[in-house]
């Protein structure tokens, strides 16, 4: 590790981290907050409502990744001695070690799929629908769809 990194805080919790934000901000960056938000390509006024003392937002990962890069922060991790021992005594030991997996199965669904299974439900739907529901529900969605394909553009 770099010996000229400055440590600006240390977190252990949420609330710390964006105390820690917060006091870079306002003890070092001495900058606006708009300009956080320009730079990390946020709504105006999100980053004030990050760092605020009673923050009104809660920034995703991503997020909160673009807010410590326009601050020019990054994130090191570090060992926490007594924390790491509390940790060691309650973690039960793994069968088999050097293994890393999951169980989970991650599967993408075509477009094309999703058109068809769409129409099934649709059909599937309306098999229990007398007839005259079904000519209302068609009539509701073409006046819809003509209304979107009429409406006037946006000025």
């Amino acid at each position: 590790m770099p010996d000229d990194l400055q440590i600006v805080g240390e977190a252990r919790e949420y609330l710390e981290l964006i105390d820690a934000l917060r006091a870079w901000f306002y003890g070092e960056l001495k900058g606006t907050s708009l300009s956080i938000d320009a730079y990390a390509g946020l709504p105006d006024g999100f980053f004030n409502k990050v760092i605020a003392a009673m923050p009104t937002k809660r920034p995703s990962l991503p997020t909160l990744l673009l807010i410590l890069q326009a601050m020019g922060l990054k994130v090191i991790l570090a060992v926490d001695p007594p924390a790491l021992e509390k940790a060691r005594q309650r973690l039960v030991g793994s069968k088999y070690p050097g293994r890393c997996h999951t169980g989970a199965v991650a599967f993408r669904l075509s477009e094309a799929h999703l058109r068809k299974i769409g129409q099934k439900g649709g059909k599937n739907s309306r098999k229990y629908m007398s007839r005259e529901a079904v000519r209302e529900l068609h009539s509701r969605i073409g006046k819809a769809g003509a209304a979107a394909r009429w409406q006037k553009p946006a000025a």
